[in-house]
């Protein structure tokens, strides 16, 4: 009875237009208020639905380096070929196991990027690829060997996954930009170097992600880091703090 008569009630005093004006201001102060409430969530759903395809991503990446292991005696691929510009570096190298310029692309990467005073673009190739490789430990080629980084530690070419030490600390694949050095651009994305974490800026990009980097680890794990440059990246060029996330003997001075 009394939603009839609040029918009827409006019926009678409704304009033929069929909403009075107080009417709709209530109706957009209402989807104005619900949209203010919407918007916040949404864009940190779409943030996060982008983390979580990177991780998996990443994740897949992990796997494929794991299956290139069984192939080739336990013994981590190169990192860069003699000449990077025909290859194989190892993004290529993993073709053969899923990889591809789909998946070595991180969804965050839609167009123009700014890290570090650098601006460019995501392309498959070892300048611009966005996914680094933890190259100076694991992959070191077309270096003389050993090498030694920072003041205290030495690697050789060829590491064997057999002597990490950690499989869940140790990281292989993350977030990366172009190398730098004050804003000036050197390209080369295709690596992690330790020794120049900080000199060029050749660690896990921690921007990408709202302030936070995605890291696949050698257990295929792959984790969203929040604050790299200060979780898992040493303060200063060659020091031995969070060395073991890097050095897959993880040794100290």
């Amino acid at each position: 009875m009394l939603i009839e008569w609040i029918q009827r009630n409006r019926t009678e005093k409704r304009s033929p237009s069929g909403f009075s004006l107080m009417e709709m201001l209530v109706v957009i102060s209402l989807i104005t208020m619900l949209m203010s409430f919407l918007l916040p969530a949404l864009g940190k759903a779409k943030t996060n639905a982008k983390r979580a395809l990177c991780a998996s991503q990443v994740r897949q990446l992990t796997t494929a380096n794991v299956q290139y292991l069984d192939d080739h005696g336990d013994i981590f691929p190169p990192h860069r070929a003699l000449n990077m510009n025909t290859g194989p570096n190892w993004y290529q190298l993993l073709e053969s196991y899923g990889n591809n310029a789909e998946l070595s692309h991180c969804p965050e990467l839609g167009g123009t990027q700014i890290d570090y005073g650098v601006t460019w673009q995501w392309s498959y190739n070892y300048n611009y690829i966005g996914y680094g490789y933890n190259g100076f430990f694991l992959g070191l080629f077309s270096h003389p060997a050993p090498q030694t980084g920072g003041t205290y530690i030495s690697v050789e070419r060829w590491t064997n996954a057999n002597r990490v030490k950690d499989t869940s600390k140790l990281i292989v694949f993350a977030d990366s930009h172009p190398k730098t050095n004050a804003g000036t651009n050197h390209g080369v994305s295709l690596t992690l170097w330790w020794p120049f974490i900080n000199r060029f800026t050749e660690g896990v990009n921690g921007n990408r992600h709202i302030g936070a980097g995605i890291v696949g680890f050698q257990d295929t794990h792959a984790e969203i880091v929040s604050d790299p440059e200060n979780t898992i990246q040493p303060s200063v060029d060659g020091s031995p703090e969070f060395i073991e996330y890097w050095d897959p003997l993880q040794r100290q001075p």
